[in-house]
C-alpha cells in the first residue's frame, strides 16, 4: 500500500500505482530473503506477488471513494487475505515446464 500511495500522490495514474504497490512490495521481501539467506519467496510458486497486486489495486480503487485509512484497511485486508488461503489451501500459481535434459 506504500509504494501505491506514492505512485498516487506522484501523480501517477492507478495503474502505474499498482504496479509501484507490487514492485515495493516484492523486492522489499526479496531483500529480507536474500539477507535472512533464504530462497526469495517471489521466486516460489506461492501466490506472493499476485497478493500485492490484488491489494494494491482494492487500494487504488477504493482511494477515491472511502476514507484514507479504510482504503487502507481494505488493500491489506484484500493482500493478507489472498496470501493467507493460498497458504492455508495450498494454492499455488502454474509454474514453467522444465525442458527434458
Amino acid at each position: 500500500m506504500i509504494g501505491a500511495q506514492a505512485a498516487l500522490d506522484a501523480g501517477a495514474n492507478g495503474f502505474i500505482a499498482v504496479i509501484m504497490g507490487v514492485m515495493t512490495a516484492s523486492f522489499g521481501g526479496l531483500i529480507r530473503d536474500i539477507i535472512c539467506n533464504e530462497i526469495p519467496m517471489i521466486l516460489h510458486r506461492e501466490i506472493y506477488a499476485t497478493a500485492a497486486a490484488a491489494g494494491a489495486a482494492a487500494f487504488v480503487l477504493t482511494e477515491g471513494w472511502l476514507t484514507h485509512e479504510m482504503a487502507l484497511m481494505i488493500g491489506a485486508a484484500v493482500a493478507f487475505s489472498l496470501r493467507a488461503m493460498g497458504i492455508v489451501r495450498g494454492w499455488h500459481l502454474p509454474a514453467y515446464p522444465t525442458l527434458p535434459e
